[in-house]
């Protein structure tokens, strides 16, 4: 596993508004929590280096790049001028250089754990997964990740699939890749029918940009569970059927507990456990850090993902009751998927009575409004939390780790047995789980069904001839139907999308 930062990243900092939230502090504490528990001794350790402007090119704009040099030459009053033009962004005389740098580090992150066929982790600063091609936006100068990913293509790379799990939808990515058939994003964010910033349709799950599935969340309190049936029910899925050279997580730490912009509840634990997931697909990743704003949670949610892509394994709870949200963003989702897999999900949903109570043509943005004022505000947008609150956020966040700790388990052994003459059994023992499954159907029961009863199963692939026959799949639902009434496989994602 290899690692980059810097801690001249420290110096990009709010001159005029001591009490932002996109602090130094953010960087700051990972850096601490990782050196206090030595993993980073144990991590192959880049050199930093900034980006040439030639490389940032491949992504934004030469004026675009310009101006931010321009403005960065300024006073600070004049710079604070400049970002009244412009989205929630601060800058200081520091912020071009940093950008390059972190945009540098990016870059070789991820190219050292695509030709290295390993993994890596850049904790870098400013964030970039809102910015455009010629546009700073959310905190956003350069799009570290398109820019990454865009370097990964050039190196040989030829798909790459982006998973931003930070909690506003990347809007900048999705734009900045649309031109490249070979890079598609997907994007879990904090959505509530447009009413969340950044108040987009193009956020939704029904857009027009063409590499780009959204998952958007339509309720707060989004937990672990949560996050876990995505995986196993949209990202896993869509992951085998692309079959990319190269995983990149946009890794913003702010649907985590306490954050004040996500006001979501994924754990520490959760966040290894979707690092696991992705790294035993088997291919390279390239974990770059994004948002994340509560400092209790990012400290030690960097830290399990630091850990998961050293090999470290977590113990695992099982999903609950999917939020009525969530489910019907799921059936959204599915509805709109177009790879093999997610195809054959479709057709086990048109033979839920669940499935058929969805209404799949509702407006989605049916709330959503976009609001841009003469001038955007620059001071005292965010309100700094009590000492009182802090301290409760802080209990639950320890609470949950130490839940996972005395509550969780290993996950199951798998047997799997691919056999052309079978179609889908389960069976558990007292040792085992034994799956038979047939060529046809061995990567959809991996990705919805292995990965999650077994976290660390790894994929290999199978040379399967085509996609599962309607004859095959009528078979499969009418076994999850049946497993549905046994405790220990109720709780699979995919099994309780089809009968809660």
């Amino acid at each position: 596993m290899y690692f980059v930062t810097d801690e001249a990243m420290l110096d990009h900092c709010n001159r005029w508004d001591s009490i932002h939230i996109e602090s130094p502090d953010r960087l700051k504490v990972i850096l601490d929590q990782l050196k206090s528990l030595g993993l980073l001794e144990k991590a192959n350790i880049l050199p930093s280096r900034s980006a040439s402007t030639d490389e940032i090119e491949i992504v934004h704009t030469k004026k675009y790049i310009d101006q931010i040099k321009e403005i960065c030459s300024k006073t600070i009053e004049e710079i604070e001028e400049y970002c009244k033009t412009v989205e929630d962004v601060y800058m200081n005389e520091r912020t071009y250089d940093l950008g390059l740098l972190s945009a540098g580090c990016a870059i070789d992150a991820t190219l050292t754990a695509f030709k290295q066929k390993s993994s890596s982790f850049a904790a870098i600063r400013p964030p970039g997964h809102h910015s455009f091609q010629s546009a700073p936006c959310g905190f956003c100068v350069f799009n570290n990740v398109a820019i990454a990913a865009k370097h990964a293509r050039q190196a040989g790379a030829e798909r790459v699939l982006i998973v931003d799990w930070d909690v506003h939808a990347g809007q900048g990515t999705q734009e900045c890749i649309e031109d490249d058939d070979g890079i598609k994003l997907i994007s879990i964010h904090r959505f509530e029918h447009g009413t969340f910033w950044p108040n987009l349709e193009q956020s939704s799950v029904k857009h027009k940009f063409r590499h780009t599935i959204n998952i958007p969340l339509n309720s707060i309190g989004e937990d672990d569970s949560s996050f876990i049936s995505i995986f196993h029910l949209v990202i896993l899925p869509t992951l085998i059927d692309f079959q990319p050279d190269l995983i990149i997580v946009s890794c913003g730490f702010d649907a985590a507990i306490g954050d004040p912009e996500g006001e979501m509840k994924v754990s520490p634990h959760g966040y290894g456990r979707m690092t696991r997931l992705l790294l035993n697909s088997g291919i390279p990743v390239s974990v770059i850090l994004e948002g994340g704003y509560f400092l209790p949670s990012i400290a030690r949610d960097a830290e399990f993902v630091v850990r998961a892509l050293q090999g470290e394994s977590f113990p695992i709870l099982h999903t609950t009751t999917l939020s009525s949200t969530l489910s019907d963003t799921l059936h959204r989702v599915i509805s709109t998927g177009s790879t093999s897999i997610l195809r054959s999900i479709q057709y086990l949903l048109t033979k839920s009575t669940k499935h058929k109570n969805v209404n799949l043509r509702t407006d989605e943005y049916k709330k959503g409004s976009r609001v841009i004022p003469t001038s955007y505000p620059t001071r005292d947008i965010y309100t700094p939390r009590t000492v009182e609150t802090t301290n409760l956020l802080e209990l639950e966040l320890n609470d949950c780790i130490k839940r996972y700790e005395k509550e969780g388990k290993e996950g199951s052994k798998i047997n799997l047995i691919i056999d052309g003459d079978a179609v889908f059994s389960m069976i558990e023992t007292k040792e085992e789980v034994e799956i038979i499954t047939c060529p046809s159907l061995h990567s959809f029961v991996h990705s919805t069904i292995v990965t999650y009863l077994c976290p660390e199963s790894l994929y290999h692939r199978f040379p399967i001839s085509s996609p599962p026959s309607t004859h095959q799949l009528d078979i499969l639902y009418s076994s999850l139907l049946s497993l549905s009434s046994i405790p220990s496989f109720s709780h699979i994602p995919l099994i309780r999308l089809l009968t809660q």
